[in-house]
């Protein structure tokens, strides 16, 4: 009996590892395991193990026959084939390989439709990876972002700003005026950024929004609000 539950706890331990490396997305290690402890337990005729490591194997095996893909396009085809597949450890990979290629459209789409993942995880890195990629399907996420870390400080607040002002829709006013309001005293540089920005996009409709920035410490976002107002037509 001592012999089995050690041996309980060692397998558990190895599927545990698996599970980690496929989080991490280290899928060619995930495979070499897998194919490891497939001989270990034919060896020792556990179905029920083997079945079980089957269901763990299918991801793995679809990842990694994704990423061996060559072909810029056709790896694109994959990826956002299998972005709805039913493993979301999958899908958490699909989102991380998608992000390095979010530029183009089919893979912005693809991420855009797993930021409803059911699975916590993988919406969460979908709305992370829409922030990166910016552009006009970004702007609900961008806003999520800078109002979430706008009390942190957090590097992804950062990046959704800098997403924003890359932006020339009026779409992106109302994240600009989130970012007055929830950001006040982010970088005097980047305060002059978002005015000037919305003096190119905004309204009339802005101006109570600018008009507290008459008063920033920072004589030149003082300056560069007067303006904007002015150009608004305050």
């Amino acid at each position: 009996n001592g012999k089995t539950a050690q041996d309980t706890s060692g397998l558990d331990k190895k599927f545990a590892d698996i599970q980690t490396m496929k989080k991490g997305r280290n899928w060619t290690h995930a495979k070499t395991a897998v194919d490891l402890l497939e001989v270990e337990l034919k060896a020792a005729e556990n179905q029920d193990a083997l079945g079980t490591l089957y269901e763990t194997r299918a991801g793995i095996d679809k990842m990694v026959q994704i990423l061996a893909i060559e072909s810029d396009e056709t790896r694109l085809t994959a990826l956002v084939d299998f972005s709805t597949d039913e493993d979301p450890t999958v899908r958490a990979g699909i989102v991380w390989e998608l992000r390095g290629i979010c530029e183009q459209e089919d893979a912005q789409r693809a991420i855009l439709n797993l930021t409803s993942d059911p699975v916590k995880s993988v919406a969460i890195a979908a709305r992370q990876a829409m922030v990166q990629a910016g552009g006009p399907l970004s702007i609900p996420f961008l806003e999520e972002a800078i109002v979430s870390t706008a009390g942190t400080g957090g590097k992804q607040g950062d990046v959704a700003l800098a997403r924003a002002l890359e932006i020339d829709d009026p779409e992106v006013v109302p994240v600009l005026l989130k970012i007055l309001e929830v950001r006040s005293k982010a970088p005097a540089a980047a305060l002059r950024q978002v005015l000037n920005r919305l003096a190119e996009l905004g309204t009339p409709e802005c101006v109570p929004a600018i008009k507290p920035f008459l008063q920033h410490a920072d004589a030149e976002v003082a300056e560069v609000a007067k303006d904007v107002i002015a150009e608004l037509g305050g």
